[in-house]
């Protein structure tokens, strides 16, 4: 859907999420990522450098993702590389672990393994994909 003065999408809220539809820490989120890449506020405001940069490229698709394994994805669960894997996709959080409205920790604490469970018990998938982090390869199953 999309504005009809502006033009630009307008974002919905699931519904049907744990939090209630419009949990403050989507709009938190949602709106930093709107605010970072909406083109007006690039003409309006002096150029910024945001603290962080998300993987904007358009998706991938599945085929051409590389599989990851278990083992691999464990490799990559320090502060400086931080791999998780949600839904079944692995993407590279290290970059955006510290801008995390949540604590870096949260990030942290499930590198290195799928931490759909756990991303789960806050928000949903919809949110995952409004963020537009692109994986950047598939888990194979062990």
């Amino acid at each position: 859907m999309r504005d009809p003065v502006t033009n630009y999408p307008v974002y919905r809220a699931p519904r049907d999420n744990r939090l209630a539809g419009n949990s403050l820490l989507e709009c938190t989120v949602f709106g930093r990522h709107v605010g970072l890449n909406l083109p007006i506020a690039q003409a309006m405001a002096p150029a910024a450098t945001p603290a962080f940069e998300i993987q904007a490229a358009a998706p991938a698709e599945k085929e051409e993702l590389q599989a990851i394994s278990p083992e691999e994805l464990a490799k990559h669960n320090t502060k400086e590389d931080s791999w998780v894997a949600l839904y079944g996709e692995v993407y590279d959080l290290t970059a955006y672990a510290e801008e995390h409205p949540g604590g870096a920790e949260a990030i942290w604490d499930v590198a290195g393994q799928d931490g759909t469970e756990t991303f789960e018990a806050v928000h949903n998938r919809e949110l995952l994909e409004s963020m537009g982090f692109a994986p950047i390869g598939i888990l194979k199953s062990s």
